[in-house]
């Protein structure tokens, strides 16, 4: 069947097209040297084959698709040349294929870095001596939860005379309101290791960065840690 409706030089408030129980080989649409709203709706049955619809050179207020209680097997939007902004909402799962484009991702603790949210903690103390330990204690934000990237310290003789004694020392990132040791490293001079997953603290709980000499001669000692809060 074939239905060729050809209106020209017309003004037209609206035409309402309705086909139901058919089977249509093609709609074709050609609008041209228009300013044009164009709706399509399509609901209630099963639809199989092509929709195309192609529009060039035009300017176009907008262009409304309502699919409904349909299965789509597949649905291509291609946008060349153009300053577009496309929202997609989605429940289920979604897969993006981006080909020929420059895109940057950022991770988590560098976006926080870049938007100003990094959290730097640095301890120091002179003159330490066995088992002589110092602290600093931060309290997280309400609605904010401080992630912590890595821990580091270091231990050196207050003498140095004393350089080639045995500088031992460990530091330590404490949840104070849980009473939970999350990290711990210690060594001979200093050590540091990054979190491959962040040690968290939730809102409104004590974090306290915990350093402690455990050589036999007065030391000098730091230790810093480092993440993000969001």
């Amino acid at each position: 069947m074939t239905l060729c409706v050809d209106i020209t030089a017309q003004t037209i408030g609206k035409i309402g097209i309705d086909i139901q129980a058919q089977t249509i080989g093609a709609i074709d649409i050609n609008i041209a040297a228009s300013a044009v709203k164009l709706a399509i709706t399509i609901n209630a049955g099963d639809i199989t084959g092509n929709l195309p619809i192609d529009i060039t050179a035009q300017t176009v207020g907008n262009i409304g698709i309502d699919i409904k209680a349909q299965t789509v097997s597949q649905l291509n939007v291609n946008i060349a040349a153009s300053a577009a902004t496309i929202t997609v909402s989605v429940t289920g799962i979604a897969n993006f294929s981006i080909v020929a484009q420059e895109v940057g991702v950022y991770l988590q603790p560098e976006w926080a870095a870049k938007e100003g949210n990094d959290k730097n903690f640095y301890l120091t103390a002179v003159n330490m001596g066995w088992h002589e330990g110092v602290y600093a204690s931060y309290v997280v934000p309400s609605g904010k939860t401080l992630y912590l990237c890595g821990l580091s310290f270091r231990i050196a003789a207050a003498d140095a005379a004393n350089y080639d004694h045995h500088l031992y020392g460990y530091a330590s990132l404490i949840d104070w309101t849980a009473d939970i040791n999350l990290a711990t490293i210690g060594g001979l001079g200093g050590g540091g290791i990054p979190c491959p997953k962040p040690v968290t603290i939730p809102e409104g709980h004590e974090f306290k960065l915990e350093l402690y000499c455990e050589a036999g001669v007065d030391c000098h000692l730091l230790a810093s840690s480092w993440g993000y809060e969001i």
